[in-house]
């Protein structure tokens, strides 16, 4: 009792010093301006009634405060509200509210409003709002938002949102989102997205959308989509484009055109680009049926093939990748490189029976939906498989052995072939 009755007694001493008109105000124009108010709650202080037309270089509210602007300090134990604009710092406990413009800076342990434009830097514990395009720095435990255009940097613990276009770094545990163009870099936990062009960076934990255009770079740990694409998506699973002039990396890559660079993973489809069906034979397998897709310049096999082996037989299936150069429109030269398993019979072949084959072949185009290749090729069969109830490894499949070695578990053998085929 004795603390309140101190606090009060300085309280009111200081009003009647330093209030306008001591206490008595009846109406105050709309332009007042006084240097110092002090307050207990919004209405009881020293600029009374009429606190939210007056402005101040000094506003101390012990609990909270509601004023008319603030050219300097703002101190509120709970809340400080201004009516008009504030340049300067604002200070509060819970929360600070802003009905015009803020320049300066805005710190509380929960939130931060702006209505109007602002140019500030925003500490909250919890949230930053702007309702208008504002310039600065927001920073905040769960999110930050701005209705409107955005220059600056955002950093919050969940989710950062600009409604209009921004120049800007955004940052977050969860989500960012630009629903205009972004000049920048979104960094997040799980996802990014812009709806217009992004001329930066998206990096995230989960996906990053563009769905216009990206001049610049896409990195996630699942997937990645833009409408077009001037520069790179690095992906864990997948990345989806139109138009690429660029590189996709990823396990799948899908793309409707490439002006230039290429897709690299896994199996890349690209819908005006490289789509092959190949029928060949090699001294190794007799028959084999291979599709090529990707662009030109590198592309995903997948291949299959026989060989009749007197009362059984020998298939396989594999995978690789290659590269095509054309001379001309009748001429062109291919690097492959296949890995394919082999099994006999009708069993899958559970040991190591791995062939693997670099080949080079030169093509001769009829038209463009046609071919004929032939050429040579360099192979290593690696086996772990023996014959049945003997200490000899089972190699029957291989035509020939140009150099072969084993460390009696694992037999390599080496040996030049050729391939003749088809395309289609």
């Amino acid at each position: 009792m004795k603390t309140i009755s101190i606090l009060s007694a300085l309280f009111f001493t200081f009003s009647a010093l330093a209030g306008p008109d001591s206490l008595k105000i009846q109406k105050a124009d709309s332009s007042a301006y006084f240097p110092i108010q002090v307050s207990f709650l919004p209405g009881i202080g020293t600029n009374g009634t009429e606190s939210g037309n007056f402005k101040n270089n000094l506003s101390l509210n012990i609990i909270a405060g509601y004023n008319g602007g603030v050219e300097g300090l703002e101190l509120g134990l709970f809340s400080n509200t201004i009516k008009n604009d504030v340049q300067g710092i604002q200070i509060a406990g819970f929360s600070n509210q802003v009905l015009g413009k803020t320049e300066g800076i805005q710190a509380a342990g929960f939130s931060n409003f702006s209505k109007s434009n602002s140019n500030s830097v925003q500490l909250a514990g919890f949230a930053n709002t702007n309702l208008a395009a504002s310039n600065g720095v927001q920073l905040a435990g769960f999110s930050n938002v701005v209705r409107g255009d955005f220059n600056g940097i955002q950093g919050s613990g969940f989710s950062n949102v600009v409604t209009g276009n921004a120049l800007a770094i955004q940052g977050s545990g969860f989500s960012n989102v630009v629903t205009g163009s972004l000049q920048g870099i979104q960094i997040s936990g799980f996802t990014n997205t812009v709806t217009d062009t992004l001329d930066g960076i998206q990096a995230s934990g989960f996906v990053n959308v563009s769905k216009e255009k990206i001049s610049g770079m896409q990195i996630s740990g699942f997937v990645n989509a833009a409408k077009k694409v001037d520069g790179y998506q690095l992906s864990g699973f997948a990345n989806a484009a139109t138009d690429v002039n660029g590189s996709q990396i990823s396990f799948i890559n899908v793309a409707r055109s490439y002006e230039q660079g290429a897709p690299i993973g896994f199996l890349s489809i690209v819908k005006h680009g490289f789509h092959l069906l190949e029928a060949s034979a090699t001294e190794t397998m007799y028959a084999n049926l291979t599709l090529k897709t990707g662009v030109e310049k590198f592309h995903n096999i997948f291949t299959g093939g026989y060989q009749p082996m007197g009362n059984s037989f020998a298939w396989s299936f594999g995978y690789g990748f290659g590269s095509l150069v054309k001379f001309n429109n009748q001429w062109g030269i291919n690097t492959d490189f296949v890995a394919s398993h082999i099994s006999y019979g009708n069993n899958f072949e559970r040991n190591l029976n791995l062939l693997a084959s670099w080949q080079i072949e030169l093509n001769y185009f009829l038209g463009q939906n046609f071919a004929f290749f032939g050429g040579a090729s360099l192979n290593g069969f690696y086996t772990s498989k023996f014959k049945p109830e003997s200490s000899e490894f089972y190699d029957a499949i291989i035509p020939y052995k140009t150099y072969q070695f084993n460390d009696g578990v694992i037999k390599q053998i080496y040996y030049p072939g050729v391939s003749l085929g088809v395309r289609f």
